[in-house]
C-alpha cells in the first residue's frame, strides 16, 4: 500500500488526469443546466416543466440548447424516457491566432499551457467575438468536444 502512495506521489498534477463521468438518467431527474446526451448530439437543459393532467401519466417539456449549433429545441417527452447524462471535463486554453479567410472556413488556433496547439473551427463560438489572447474553456468528453465558451 506504501508504494502504491509514494508512486502517486511522484507524479504532477499534469500527469493526474480526471475523466468525463457519464450516467443514465430518468427525464424526470433532468433538471436546468445538466448537460445531456441526445440522439447522439450533446444538449444543454435550458429550462424543464413536468404537466399532469387528472390521472393521466404524466409528461415533461424540455428546452435545450443544442451545443454544437447553437440552436435552440423544445420537445414533449413521457415519463419513460431516458437521457445519458455527461459531466464534461474543463480545460482552459488561449487564443493565439485565428487562420483562414475569405470563403475558407475559418479556424481558431487554441493554446494550452505547455504550448500544445489545438484547432477549432470558428463555427463552435456561435458568434462569440474571438480576440488573440483571450481565454477560452473547452468541455470534452473523453476526445470530443462538447462545449466552447470564451471569456473575455
Amino acid at each position: 500500500m506504501w508504494a502504491v502512495a509514494r508512486v502517486y506521489s511522484g507524479m504532477s498534477a499534469r500527469a493526474s488526469r480526471s475523466f468525463a463521468t457519464k450516467e443514465l438518467l430518468s427525464v424526470s431527474d433532468v433538471r436546468k443546466g445538466m448537460i445531456l446526451r441526445m440522439e447522439d448530439k450533446y444538449c444543454q437543459v435550458k429550462d424543464w416543466q413536468q404537466h399532469k393532467q387528472g390521472r393521466g401519466a404524466a409528461s415533461f417539456h424540455l428546452t435545450w440548447d443544442e451545443l454544437e449549433t447553437g440552436k435552440e429545441q423544445m420537445r414533449k417527452f413521457g415519463a419513460g424516457v431516458r437521457f445519458t447524462k455527461v459531466e464534461p471535463d474543463r480545460q482552459s486554453l488561449q487564443v493565439m491566432y485565428v487562420k483562414g479567410s475569405g470563403s475558407e472556413e475559418k479556424i481558431v488556433v487554441l493554446a494550452d499551457e505547455d504550448y500544445n496547439e489545438l484547432e477549432i473551427p470558428l463555427a463552435r463560438f456561435h458568434g462569440s467575438k474571438i480576440d488573440e489572447g483571450a481565454t477560452v474553456t473547452l468541455w470534452k468528453d473523453d476526445e470530443e468536444i462538447v462545449k466552447v465558451t470564451v471569456k473575455h
